[in-house]
Protein backbone atom coordinates (compact mmCIF):
# COMPACT_ATOMS: atom_id res chain seq x y z
CA UNK A 1 0.00 0.00 0.00
CA UNK A 2 1.54 3.41 -1.01
CA UNK A 3 0.67 6.54 1.17
CA UNK A 4 -0.53 9.07 -1.37
CA UNK A 5 -0.40 12.44 0.87
CA UNK A 6 -2.88 14.91 1.79
CA UNK A 7 -5.98 15.11 0.77
CA UNK A 8 -6.01 19.15 1.17
CA UNK A 9 -4.37 21.99 -0.64
CA UNK A 10 -1.60 24.30 1.19
CA UNK A 11 1.29 26.94 1.39
CA UNK A 12 4.29 27.18 3.44
CA UNK A 13 3.58 30.02 5.90
CA UNK A 14 6.27 30.60 7.99
CA UNK A 15 6.84 27.60 9.97
CA UNK A 16 3.17 26.19 8.98
CA UNK A 17 1.34 25.62 6.26
CA UNK A 18 -2.01 27.98 5.36
CA UNK A 19 -5.00 26.88 3.90
CA UNK A 20 -5.60 28.21 0.20
CA UNK A 21 -8.04 25.61 -1.02
CA UNK A 22 -11.34 26.87 -0.49
CA UNK A 23 -12.88 23.61 0.11
CA UNK A 24 -11.19 23.68 3.33
CA UNK A 25 -10.92 27.08 4.71
CA UNK A 26 -14.77 26.99 5.64
CA UNK A 27 -14.31 23.45 7.46
CA UNK A 28 -14.68 23.36 11.57
CA UNK A 29 -13.77 20.43 13.40
CA UNK A 30 -16.67 20.66 16.04
CA UNK A 31 -16.58 16.99 16.48
CA UNK A 32 -13.39 14.38 16.79
CA UNK A 33 -15.19 12.62 13.91
CA UNK A 34 -14.63 15.46 11.80
CA UNK A 35 -10.66 15.69 12.58
CA UNK A 36 -10.63 12.32 11.49
CA UNK A 37 -12.73 12.88 8.69
CA UNK A 38 -10.18 15.55 7.71
CA UNK A 39 -7.49 13.10 8.35
CA UNK A 40 -8.38 10.39 6.52
CA UNK A 41 -5.41 10.59 4.32
CA UNK A 42 -3.01 9.51 7.63
CA UNK A 43 -4.62 6.35 8.25
CA UNK A 44 -2.22 4.33 5.49
CA UNK A 45 0.93 6.63 6.28
CA UNK A 46 3.41 4.04 6.54
CA UNK A 47 5.32 5.57 9.64
CA UNK A 48 4.42 7.87 12.27
CA UNK A 49 3.18 11.46 11.48
CA UNK A 50 1.97 14.14 13.84
CA UNK A 51 -0.29 16.96 12.44
CA UNK A 52 -0.73 19.81 13.76
CA UNK A 53 -4.05 21.70 13.25
CA UNK A 54 -4.30 25.25 13.97
CA UNK A 55 -8.34 26.58 14.19
CA UNK A 56 -9.74 29.96 14.79
CA UNK A 57 -12.48 30.27 17.65
CA UNK A 58 -15.29 28.78 15.56
CA UNK A 59 -13.06 25.93 15.27
CA UNK A 60 -12.47 26.79 11.63
CA UNK A 61 -9.14 25.54 9.92
CA UNK A 62 -6.39 28.13 9.97
CA UNK A 63 -3.12 25.79 9.51
CA UNK A 64 -2.02 22.60 8.92
CA UNK A 65 1.87 21.49 9.51
CA UNK A 66 3.30 18.18 9.51
CA UNK A 67 5.10 18.42 12.95
CA UNK A 68 7.31 15.16 13.15
CA UNK A 69 7.21 11.96 10.76
CA UNK A 70 8.93 9.16 13.03
CA UNK A 71 9.21 5.40 12.38
CA UNK A 72 7.20 2.75 11.96
CA UNK A 73 5.84 2.54 15.41
CA UNK A 74 7.49 5.61 17.03
CA UNK A 75 7.36 10.00 16.56
CA UNK A 76 9.35 12.03 18.87
CA UNK A 77 7.39 14.94 19.60
CA UNK A 78 8.18 18.30 21.52
CA UNK A 79 5.84 21.11 22.47
CA UNK A 80 8.04 23.66 22.16
CA UNK A 81 7.82 22.96 18.12
CA UNK A 82 4.43 22.17 18.30
CA UNK A 83 3.48 25.95 19.86
CA UNK A 84 6.07 27.66 17.90
CA UNK A 85 3.88 27.61 14.88
CA UNK A 86 0.69 28.51 16.88
CA UNK A 87 2.40 31.51 18.34
CA UNK A 88 3.45 32.82 14.81
CA UNK A 89 0.02 32.75 13.71
CA UNK A 90 -1.41 34.58 17.25
CA UNK A 91 -3.99 36.00 17.44
CA UNK A 92 -5.68 34.00 14.91
CA UNK A 93 -4.91 30.91 16.97
CA UNK A 94 -7.39 30.39 19.55
CA UNK A 95 -6.71 26.43 20.05
CA UNK A 96 -4.88 23.15 18.30
CA UNK A 97 -5.82 19.51 17.64
CA UNK A 98 -2.54 16.87 17.47
CA UNK A 99 -3.26 14.14 15.02
CA UNK A 100 -1.27 11.04 14.44
CA UNK A 101 -1.71 7.88 12.94
CA UNK A 102 -0.47 4.56 14.37
CA UNK A 103 0.14 2.63 11.15
CA UNK A 104 -0.25 -1.31 12.79
CA UNK A 105 -3.45 -0.62 12.57
CA UNK A 106 -4.45 0.03 16.68
CA UNK A 107 -5.76 2.89 17.51
CA UNK A 108 -5.12 2.57 21.27
CA UNK A 109 -2.68 4.93 22.78
CA UNK A 110 0.62 3.87 24.28
CA UNK A 111 1.57 5.50 27.48
CA UNK A 112 4.28 7.94 25.11
CA UNK A 113 1.00 9.11 23.11
CA UNK A 114 -0.46 9.42 26.63
CA UNK A 115 2.48 11.43 28.03
CA UNK A 116 2.87 13.34 24.44
CA UNK A 117 -0.51 14.52 24.67
CA UNK A 118 -0.19 15.47 28.26
CA UNK A 119 2.64 17.57 28.46
CA UNK A 120 1.61 19.74 25.14
CA UNK A 121 -1.61 19.88 26.85
CA UNK A 122 0.40 21.26 30.19
CA UNK A 123 2.08 23.76 27.43
CA UNK A 124 -0.84 25.14 25.60
CA UNK A 125 -2.43 26.21 29.17
CA UNK A 126 0.42 27.99 29.88
CA UNK A 127 0.28 29.78 26.39
CA UNK A 128 -3.44 30.04 26.43
CA UNK A 129 -3.05 28.19 22.95
CA UNK A 130 -5.48 25.03 24.72
CA UNK A 131 -5.19 21.57 22.83
CA UNK A 132 -8.73 20.84 22.18
CA UNK A 133 -8.16 17.60 21.21
CA UNK A 134 -5.58 14.65 20.61
CA UNK A 135 -6.40 12.07 18.28
CA UNK A 136 -5.14 8.95 16.71
CA UNK A 137 -6.50 7.38 13.24
CA UNK A 138 -5.23 4.21 12.45
CA UNK A 139 -6.89 1.22 10.17
CA UNK A 140 -8.78 -0.26 12.59
CA UNK A 141 -10.32 3.26 14.21
CA UNK A 142 -9.58 5.94 15.87
CA UNK A 143 -9.14 7.62 19.36
CA UNK A 144 -9.58 10.63 21.20
CA UNK A 145 -8.13 12.16 24.27
CA UNK A 146 -11.38 13.77 24.68
CA UNK A 147 -14.26 11.46 23.88
CA UNK A 148 -12.15 7.61 23.63
CA UNK A 149 -12.64 4.58 20.52
CA UNK A 150 -14.16 6.42 17.30
CA UNK A 151 -15.31 3.76 14.88
CA UNK A 152 -14.00 5.10 11.13
CA UNK A 153 -16.11 4.56 8.27
CA UNK A 154 -15.39 1.86 6.06
CA UNK A 155 -14.48 3.66 3.06
CA UNK A 156 -11.91 5.27 5.00
CA UNK A 157 -10.36 2.20 5.95
CA UNK A 158 -9.35 1.00 2.77
CA UNK A 159 -6.17 2.56 0.51
CA UNK A 160 -6.33 5.93 -1.04
CA UNK A 161 -5.67 5.27 -4.29
CA UNK A 162 -8.64 2.76 -4.59
CA UNK A 163 -11.20 6.57 -4.13
CA UNK A 164 -9.69 7.91 -7.08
Amino acid sequence: MTWTGYPWCFRRFRVSYEITDDRFCDVVLSTPEKVVEFCKGLIYCPQEVLLWIAVDSRKRIVAVDEMFKGTADACMVEPREVFRAALLLAPTVTGIFCVHNHPSGNPEPSDADIEAMDRIHAAGELLRIPLIDGVIVSQRGAWSRSGGYIRVPESYSRPLEAEQ
